[in-house]
């Protein structure tokens, strides 16, 4: 291409034909994700991430792309206060959803359900709305979501397995019949590997605790806790009184709200 400099327009011959156009449109690309056009490396409207599902940048994209943050391991639970974590203390259903936002890739959300006892001002107002919006959570028939309500062990683990494609199996929990609400969800979970049915009984019904709670989102993340450097490196990490070595959870307790860098081995 030349140049002619009194006119600024660009020659482009191609073959034995020759296109004219000024620099200004020669320059400008359109913008894969939302369509603009634009001059320079990058659309100023776009981030150079995209959605797995959509192809969207996070600014654009309104598909229901729920999966989970397995790339980046920052913590995603915090203690209670007074440095104590109450390994054995229940979840509400806000607290739960919370947890799963924070490690969702995809925040936006086009919000199309709206629950009475959700408030717009509650802490827990984007979590629930986002989850809900991309079906991970449902409320009840009367149009609540109950969120400082316990959350039980079949709730948790029907949120988890929505995140992913559902997979079937037989499970052998004596007290999750396949006519159970959960039974997908459980048996999904179980096919997985983030829980394993060889204990006889699941107990759906009994609210979770914390420490399970974090062991089953470090198994769907594939978060494996690094004991050698967390007994090594204490002194440097996010730890509780009331978690000390032994708990039966430790060092998922300890994964879960550490944040830090990996390296991922076959």
């Amino acid at each position: 291409a030349t140049l002619s400099a009194d006119t600024f327009t660009a020659y482009f011959t191609v073959g034995d034909n020759t296109v004219y156009d000024t620099i200004a449109n020669a320059n400008k690309k359109v913008c894969t994700c939302c369509g603009a056009e634009y001059t320079g490396n990058s659309c100023p409207n776009c981030t150079n991430s995209r959605c797995s599902v959509c192809g969207k940048c996070p600014n654009h994209c309104t598909c229901k792309n729920t999966h989970l943050s397995t790339d980046d391991h920052y913590a995603y639970i915090t203690g209670v206060g007074n440095y104590k974590f109450q390994p054995n203390g229940t979840l509400t259903r806000a607290q739960a959803a919370t947890i799963f936002y924070k490690l969702m890739q995809n925040k936006n959300y086009i919000s199309s359900k709206n629950f009475i006892d959700v408030n717009h001002n509650d802490w827990y107002y984007t979590a629930v709305s986002c989850l809900a919006s991309k079906g991970v959570i449902a409320g009840y028939q009367d149009g609540t979501f109950k969120p400082n309500g316990k959350v039980t062990r079949a709730e948790f683990c029907a949120m988890a397995s929505r995140f992913y494609s559902l997979k079937e199996t037989t499970i052998h929990f004596s007290d999750v019949p396949v006519t159970h609400w959960a039974y997908k969800y459980i048996a999904s979970a179980v096919a997985y590997g983030w829980i394993s049915d060889s204990t006889g009984r699941y107990y759906p019904g009994q609210a979770i605790t914390r420490q399970e709670a974090v062991t089953l989102v470090n198994a769907m993340t594939s978060r494996i806790p690094d004991e050698y450097f967390i007994d090594n490196n204490l002194a440097k990490l996010n730890t509780f009184n009331d978690v000390p070595a032994g708990t039966p959870a430790y060092y998922q307790i300890i994964e879960a709200a550490n944040g830090h860098s990996f390296v991922q081995t076959n």
